[in-house]
């Protein structure tokens, strides 16, 4: 399920997600606001969260999105690519 509004998308994680992820993880701001971010936080940790959520999700245990800026296409940007903030 993905939703969008005029400047955000919410979807699923994904592999491509994690480098992100790591890199706001990383961020000693953001880990001392939460129990479970460890800092500094681990080279490729992210991944196997990223493959532990969809493993859980598969299972009907949870549901995680990651929430996206949508991008200016405008802006000569092609891909589509956007990056996730994990909050």
């Amino acid at each position: 399920m993905t939703l969008s509004t005029e400047r955000l998308i919410l979807r699923k994680l994904e592999a491509t997600d994690a480098e992100r992820i790591e890199e706001l993880a990383g961020d000693f701001e953001v880990a001392k606001t939460t129990l479970n971010i460890p800092h500094p936080y681990p080279k490729g940790s992210a991944l196997a969260f990223i493959h532990s959520v969809i493993e859980s999700e598969c299972k009907g245990k949870l549901v995680t999105y990651a929430l996206t800026k949508k991008r200016n296409l405008r802006a000569n940007r092609t891909d589509g690519h956007q990056h996730p903030f994990y909050l």
